[in-house]
């Protein structure tokens, strides 16, 4: 046998235990790999499955909520209630949070607070809607808390959305004045509408209230700060934006 015989002899045996090595790792984890393969296919097809799934709901929780809303805005409140209801069942997180806000309003208008509270609580306490949808809703709650908490009660709901970086900031300062007033905390209530009233900012009609609420406190000679803003000419109107 010469050389090259021998070396083409010594590379079909190497060939050939590489092929019987092949084989028998094949054997061993083939269906393995095979699964994990699967996996990745089906995890692939069940994300698009579901992206497409919450786009196409979302869409559908969207039509309903719209029609749900004209409902209520066309006169057929019970009606408008029950697919709103549907919603908050059966909805995505957003739109059911949407629907439970809406709802709570509804009661709050109709006197049903424990309702209403129990509606804005429960999506301020949900982790699964955006943070100003959670925002809305303890300003709402606190809102509702004025005319059946204490006032540290409605502070204690309010003032962690009542900071400068919060969209509910202002509303929110209101509602605890308004507390603070029905409390006869009249310096805190003045503080809080004096700083709406002159705060850059701050939305027109929120610092109109304020004003009206000064005025009043000032001709009742409420608060320490009475005689020196009756002595100033009154209050004045601040903000730009409506509310």
């Amino acid at each position: 046998m010469s050389q090259n015989d021998d070396d083409r002899f010594v590379r079909e045996v190497n060939e050939e235990l590489r092929r019987e090595r092949m084989k028998t790792a094949w054997s061993r984890f083939g269906p393995l790999i095979i699964g994990v393969a699967l996996l990745i296919v089906v995890g692939v097809a069940g994300n698009q499955f579901y992206k497409f799934w919450t786009e196409s709901t979302a869409a559908r929780n969207g039509d309903a909520f719209a029609t749900a809303t004209a409902l209520m805005e066309e006169g057929s409140g019970e009606a408008g209630l029950e697919a709103l209801s549907q919603i908050a069942a059966e909805g995505t997180d957003e739109y059911k949070a949407l629907a439970q806000l809406r709802i709570g309003n509804a009661r709050a208008q109709e006197g049903e607070t424990d309702e209403a509270l129990a509606l804005f609580n429960e999506v301020a306490g949900s982790g699964g809607v955006p943070d100003f949808l959670r925002d809305f809703a303890i300003l709402r709650a606190g809102q509702v808390m004025v005319d059946t908490a204490s006032f540290e009660e409605v502070s204690a709901k309010l003032t962690p959305i009542s900071g400068d970086g919060s969209a509910y900031r202002f509303s929110a300062s209101e509602a605890i004045g308004l507390a603070a007033f029905k409390a006869e905390k009249y310096d805190e209530a003045r503080e809080r509408f004096e700083a709406l009233v002159s705060t850059r900012g701050a939305p027109r009609a929120l610092a109109q209230r304020a004003n009206i609420m000064l005025e009043l406190m000032t001709s009742q000679g409420l608060g320490q700060a009475a005689a020196e803003t009756s002595g100033e000419g009154g209050t004045r109107s601040g903000g730009t934006d409506t509310e």
